[in-house]
């Protein structure tokens, strides 16, 4: 199971949001921590099981389920288990379960078969992270389209800007830089979550224009003025924001809890 699976199960359980502690990527219900990714090294992974849930698994997989050393294995009953690729759902959605929301383990908390059909220790391919990928790079594109319309053609796009918007050619130039960068920091990763933040809240403000573009009848070079062009253009700019978000890996949906 890749890391990228491994967080995608735990953020599907009902209640859990995703934080991190001491430089470490965490998952929890309530205030607490019930699994962690990447601990105590990058090839494994940390969740917490009830003590019963442990020994089935240590019994049953000594090789891949090790608990955790020391006190806090102990005292907290965390459990490691072998890479991320070879995680089970069940296990780390028992964990999740197993947890109330002080992150303790719940008395009787249903769990699901904790030893399922083995899965390939071969890594499996991970088509979200492709789709996502292949959706970054197609955006950044129509961005740096963007961008340079706006910088070299000002006046055609002034003539579909709402009259309410001040200072409308200073605006359409910074924004053509701002499409621009946002293009860019798109396809980085250390900026990527905030340029689909920053791209999604762009496209919903640049909205207006679209529709005055649309009810006025306004021609515009190489563009269609009819609802042909224009309905389908007005429903894009809702995909685009979705757009943005998704390949910028700030939400799943719709395919959330198929992970």
């Amino acid at each position: 199971m890749s890391a990228e699976r491994f967080r995608r199960i735990a953020l599907s359980l009902p209640g859990t949001s995703e934080s991190a502690h001491q430089g470490h990527p965490d998952f929890r219900i309530g205030k607490r921590i019930f699994a962690t990714p990447g601990y105590p090294d990058a090839a494994w992974g940390m969740i917490k099981l009830t003590p019963e849930q442990q020994l089935v698994l240590i019994e049953a997989e000594p090789d891949i389920f090790q608990p955790v050393r020391g006190a806090l294995g102990q005292a907290r009953q965390y459990q490691v288990c072998a890479p991320p690729r070879r995680h089970r759902d069940q296990l780390l959605r028992a964990g999740g379960r197993g947890a109330n929301s002080e992150g303790t383990p719940s008395a009787g908390a249903p769990s699901p078969p904790m030893l399922p059909a083995q899965m390939s220790a071969a890594p499996q391919p991970d088509r979200s992270r492709t789709l996502r990928a292949a959706l970054r790079w197609i955006l950044a594109a129509f961005y740096v389209v963007a961008g340079v319309a706006h910088l070299r053609a000002p006046d055609v796009l002034l003539a579909i800007t709402p009259s309410w918007v001040p200072f409308a050619p200073q605006v359409i130039f910074v924004t053509g830089w701002c499409e621009l960068a946002g293009a860019v920091a798109l396809v980085t990763k250390p900026l990527r979550w905030w340029a689909g933040v920053a791209l999604a809240a762009y496209a919903i403000c640049v909205w207006p224009a679209n529709f005055k573009h649309a009810i006025d009848g306004i021609e515009l070079p190489y563009i269609g003025s009819s609802w042909l062009y224009h309905a389908p253009r007005l429903a894009l700019q809702p995909v685009l924001v979705w757009w943005a978000l998704y390949g910028a890996e700030v939400i799943d949906w719709p395919w959330r809890r198929q992970g």
